[in-house]
């Protein structure tokens, strides 16, 4: 019988090459070779997936918001689940927040690559449309959670839910890079309290802060 391939799975397995090749050598040399070597492929099979390094790379920025927004949709169904009332809209927005801070080893290779797209983004357009879905998707999910906090008078006066979105993901974004750039300076426990203290200048209660 004829040896059945699973096409989506190949090509997450050549873009999961495409992120050791970035994490370990720089975006630079994430090239067609480059990644046929990393990946044990021809370059004759890989282009027949990727013809170019350009598609290639496009896979693999798609893959990174692609692991987000799984992580997304997976918690906001288990807070969906939760008793009413169990679960503040600051302990949401909170956990939320963490899907992108590298507190673990999955989402510090996604921080890590995802800086690495950020250059080559702002010159090529493909890469810039998907980098812009990708955080609207993110401010989008923030942005529901504070709205439900600003109708119920959550929020402190003044504050809006569109723009208290934005500014948690522009802070995230910046703790992000401070954090992969100098790590000693700005470790991960570091990160977590700088969240939990602009959260707390949004919201008016001040809630017990949950583990995780």
């Amino acid at each position: 019988m004829p040896k059945i391939v699973d096409h989506v799975q190949r090509r997450a397995e050549l873009a999961h090459a495409v992120w050791r090749v970035i994490q370990r050598d720089g975006i630079e040399h994430a090239s067609v070779r480059t990644v046929a070597a990393e990946s044990g492929w021809s370059t004759g099979a890989l282009r027949h997936y990727f013809p170019t390094s350009d598609a290639l790379l496009g896979f693999a920025m798609e893959l990174c918001f692609d692991w987000i927004a799984e992580r997304l949709n997976r918690l906001r169904a288990e807070q969906a689940a939760r008793p009413a009332g169990t679960t503040s809209s600051f302990q949401r927005i909170r956990e939320l927040a963490h899907i992108v801070l590298p507190l673990d080893d999955q989402r510090l290779l996604n921080a890590r690559v995802l800086m690495s797209f950020m250059p080559r983004s702002l010159v090529h357009e493909a890469l810039h449309e998907q980098e812009r879905r990708g955080t609207g998707m993110l401010r989008m999910a923030f942005t529901e959670v504070f709205e439900v906090a600003e109708r119920a008078g959550e929020l402190v006066p003044g504050a809006r839910a569109d723009r208290q979105a934005r500014q948690l993901l522009a802070l995230l974004d910046g703790l992000n890079t401070h954090h992969l750039l100098a790590p000693r300076d700005y470790p991960v426990s570091e990160l977590v309290e700088l969240v939990d203290a602009q959260l707390r200048a949004t919201f008016a209660a001040q809630p017990e802060v949950q583990s995780g």
